[in-house]
């Protein structure tokens, strides 16, 4: 997003990494690549229909190097809204609807005030699916963890709903 990009124009002048940050609609991203590593942090949550996940898959695999890997971040397909929510870990699933090949959610960042997100929970065959027509050779899903800071913080039992029922997850793709 453009505050998104402003913020990190902001945090590379104050501190330079060497980075430059640049917006573009992931369904029509040029080529900036080749790339060792691309990240979509949240991507997956906007398509509206598979094709637009298969072209986000395609447009992230044509930027990358031979050998490459695409990491993303996203809602987790596994999620149930019937077992244990997230709220004590700072955000509440407020409820859900199926369409199809997804789920169109509400939820609540535990702000104060609370921060609402409306998005979509796309099941993992769809996603399986673009994975592979898009090209990639292999793919992983990697449940979220806990920091062994907040573990030991908080114990073991504080986070048992987080394993049990976490609503996001990581997604690693290789070339």
């Amino acid at each position: 997003s453009p505050e998104m990009i402003r913020l990190a124009n902001q945090q590379e002048h104050a501190k330079p990494l060497g980075v430059t940050y640049k917006e573009h609609d992931v369904l029509a991203l040029p080529n900036l690549g080749p790339f060792d590593l691309v990240t979509g942090i949240w991507l997956f949550c906007y398509p509206d229909t598979q094709d637009q996940m298969l072209r986000m898959f395609q447009r992230v695999y044509d930027n990358l190097a031979s050998e490459g890997r695409f990491v993303a971040f996203t809602a987790n397909p596994a999620f149930d809204l019937n077992r244990a929510n997230s709220t004590k870990y700072g955000f509440t699933v407020k409820n859900q609807r199926l369409q199809g090949d997804r789920y169109e959610f509400d939820a609540e960042f535990m702000t104060d005030p609370p921060t609402p997100v409306s998005a979509y929970r796309w099941k993992q065959a769809p996603y399986e699916w673009a994975i592979r027509e898009a090209g990639f050779r292999e793919f992983a899903w990697h449940p979220s963890e806990p920091s062994p800071e907040d573990l030991e913080h908080y114990g073991k039992e504080y986070w048992q709903d987080w394993y049990d029922n976490c609503w996001c997850i990581g997604l690693v793709c290789k070339k």
